[in-house]
């Protein structure tokens, strides 16, 4: 794993559990920036 692969599954985490902690409403808010576009 290229460190660039392994900053990229560790993004995918934390977005996801920005989502499962706050909700949809936050989830919306991270796709705005085009971090998790899969959650909503």
């Amino acid at each position: 794993m290229t460190p660039n692969q392994r900053f990229s599954a560790f993004q995918k985490i934390i977005s996801h559990s920005i989502s499962y902690n706050y909700g949809v409403s936050s989830s919306i808010e991270i796709d705005r920036f085009g971090i998790s576009k899969r959650l909503i």
